[in-house]
């Protein structure tokens, strides 16, 4: 009869102990796809395409006013080429308007130049980071600039990193800076 004691207890630990633990993948406000609907992807190198991730993730239209509705913003992430010696996430941002897809091109065009540039620097980010695109809100309104900063802000802590390393381009240049204005704790580097 202990044995069975035991065992009873035994498994009511190990179903309490279960219940009690985070889990592996932690939840996100992220929409994952299933299928990424890539722009014509024989241009794109195909371990690119094995790596890319594409989602969707809801913010506030107006974080002034939360409840005057949701914008649906998507998020494009190619996967670092070592996944095991992976040190975090970085943002690009071309500084054009974002592509009727949805998916973030400049992202994956990053990605699918890595045997063209021979540079350790640039061999060394795609090898160790991943590439996040997120399609931001036009970037010619000061306050749609500052919108889109707090999209990025909230996308990466979706991701789980403690800080956003960030490439922009053009008018991304200005939502680099107004990023780093808004959060200067959570910035690492910035190429602006």
């Amino acid at each position: 009869m202990t044995v069975v004691k035991h065992l009873a207890c035994g498994g009511l630990w190990l179903l309490a102990s279960l219940a009690a633990a985070e889990p592996l993948i932690k939840p996100t406000a992220i929409d994952w796809l299933l299928d990424c609907p890539l722009p014509s992807a024989d241009r794109l190198a195909a371990d690119v395409v094995e790596r890319t991730q594409c989602g969707s993730v809801s913010v506030p239209r107006d974080y002034a006013a939360p409840r005057q509705g949701t914008l649906r913003l998507y998020v494009t992430r190619v996967g670092a080429r070592q996944p095991l010696s992976r040190q975090g996430v970085i943002f690009v941002h071309a500084g054009l308007p974002p592509p009727k897809n949805g998916v973030g091109t400049f992202a994956l065009q990053l990605a699918s130049r890595w045997s063209a540039n021979a540079t350790q620097a640039y061999r060394s980010l795609l090898e160790r980071y991943d590439v996040v695109e997120l399609s931001a809100r036009a970037l010619d309104q000061t306050t749609q600039v500052e919108y889109a900063a707090r999209d990025m802000e909230y996308v990466r802590d979706q991701l789980g990193d403690a800080q956003l390393y960030y490439l922009g381009n053009a008018d991304a240049t200005r939502l680099g800076n107004r990023y780093a204005v808004l959060f200067p704790e959570r910035v690492a580097r910035m190429v602006l």
